[in-house]
């Protein structure tokens, strides 16, 4: 529902934050939250100023319920705009999380010997820094791209290295790592890199807010593989695991 004073932006957002919850701040101070019953009997008042650019933010009572804010109309293109790009930016992940659940499958794909990963990253002389593919995914051909600020082409195959444990597959036949080496490097020189995403940023990260498309990629292969796994805050500080504490507790409470 529209008005040329204002607009009624009614969006769900489930899960928000504490941050979200109290409200973010505007140029005139906090943004007014007010109950459901109260916008109602004030609704003329609430759309004239969300007219003049003050925005307000209804909420129900009880945690994650439905919320919706009265704002300026020009807000609306700028929310719809972050809607748009909220859904793309997880349409990215979810095809990310895709690509990295891909495994070997038999013993004919060519793998890491050491930790087993079928993904591996060619690097190359030049400007370009490095191809990920997935042996056990030809088809997918290159899945991303790390490169140099300054990219021109690529020159030619300067080593490759297992993208799980940085294991470096070696070029000459029975020796380690060659089948990957060679499925790898055939897969980056055959397959077009026309579409596929570029990203200009450190390629060997360990802390999932600084990976790039390619390290999120490989994160989501080595979770699904079992190799690697999530951990809560505590265990990563103590080393004791969720399932440890509450068997200490037990413990500790029988003693008691």
């Amino acid at each position: 529902m529209f008005s040329r004073a204002g607009a009624w932006c009614a969006a769900t957002m489930r899960g928000v934050d504490e941050a979200d919850k109290r409200g973010a701040a505007s140029a005139a101070g906090e943004v007014e939250e007010i109950g459901i019953r109260e916008a109602r009997a004030r609704l003329a008042d609430l759309v004239e100023r969300a007219g003049t650019g003050q925005p307000v933010v209804l909420r129900r009572r009880g945690p994650y319920r439905n919320a919706a804010a009265l704002l300026p109309i020009q807000a609306v293109v700028v929310w719809q705009v972050h809607l748009a790009a909220r859904d793309a930016e997880r349409e990215r992940r979810a095809q990310e999380t895709a690509l990295g659940e891909r495994l070997p499958i038999g013993s004919r794909v060519a793998v890491c010997p050491l930790c087993r990963s079928s993904f591996m990253h060619v690097v190359f002389t030049g400007p370009v820094v490095i191809a990920l593919v997935n042996t056990a995914d030809p088809a997918a051909g290159v899945q991303a791209v790390v490169a140099d600020t300054d990219v021109t082409a690529s020159e030619q195959v300067a080593f490759v290295r297992c993208a799980s444990c940085w294991e470096p597959m070696n070029e000459r036949p029975r020796e380690h790592g060659s089948p990957a080496y060679r499925a790898a490097v055939a897969i980056a020189q055959e397959a077009s890199w026309a579409d596929v995403p570029w990203e200009t940023r450190e390629a060997y990260v360990v802390r999932e807010e600084d990976m790039g498309r390619a390290s999120r990629i490989v994160l989501a292969h080595d979770l699904a593989r079992g190799k690697l796994r999530r951990v809560t805050r505590w265990e990563w500080l103590t080393g004791i695991t969720d399932d440890e504490r509450e068997q200490l507790r037990r413990e500790l409470d029988d003693d008691a």
